[in-house]
């Protein structure tokens, strides 16, 4: 635990700004709720969504609903580190898409439902958001910057003073690594179990 916050304090930059980019993204998906919806469901965003849901249908033992769960987070997370070292903006992409996607859900549940989007969120979302969302910040903040240190590392050739600079920094990078996949994991387990309650608790 102790590895894995101060791994958190040396990637607080990039949590901070990918965080304001998924605030500011879930605002404007709430707000053009409704002209999302159809962009979304253009380029397919839904598919992989109805996929998972089908499979739920089909079997909501827990184990089963978990596991969906779980698989689909972990490897959006370990996706988006991975991309992260080769397209530098690809989390950043990855949190905007993600904080529309899910402002604007909240806009068309609400307006179908007639409850407050507040109250929603708060009973839906918020239960397993509030630890599924800082997971996916954190990845998305891991994998924009192993991307930014490679830049780094290919502008050290040619700026010798600053390789010894980017030579400390990998060294913490690296140490922080596995305490970093291990807490993603962790926290997107403790996600999906409280996710699979829910499901659960509403389908019964």
């Amino acid at each position: 635990m102790r590895k894995f916050l101060e791994a958190l304090r040396f990637e607080k930059r990039y949590i901070r700004f990918l965080s304001v980019i998924f605030i500011v993204s879930a605002l404007s998906g709430y707000w053009n709720g409704n002209d999302l919806l159809a962009v979304f469901k253009k380029a397919g965003i839904f598919d992989q969504l109805k996929e998972v849901v089908s499979s739920i249908q089909r079997d909501p033992s827990f184990f089963n609903v978990f596991l969906e769960l779980f698989l689909n987070n972990w490897t959006a997370a370990m996706v988006t580190i991975v991309f992260g070292v080769f397209l530098v903006f690809w989390p950043s992409a990855m949190i905007l898409m993600n904080g529309m996607l899910l402002g604007m859900v909240l806009k068309v549940a609400a307006t179908e439902s007639g409850v407050h989007p507040l109250l929603l969120f708060v009973k839906t979302i918020l239960p397993h958001g509030i630890i599924e969302i800082p997971a996916i910040i954190i990845a998305a903040a891991l994998g924009t910057h192993l991307g930014v240190f490679w830049i780094k590392w290919l502008i050290s050739f040619s700026i010798p003073k600053r390789k010894e600079k980017v030579q400390a920094e990998w060294a913490t990078l690296k140490g922080n690594l596995i305490p970093l996949l291990i807490g993603i994991s962790c926290l997107v387990v403790l996600a999906g179990l409280i996710e699979t309650g829910l499901i659960l608790l509403n389908v019964t």
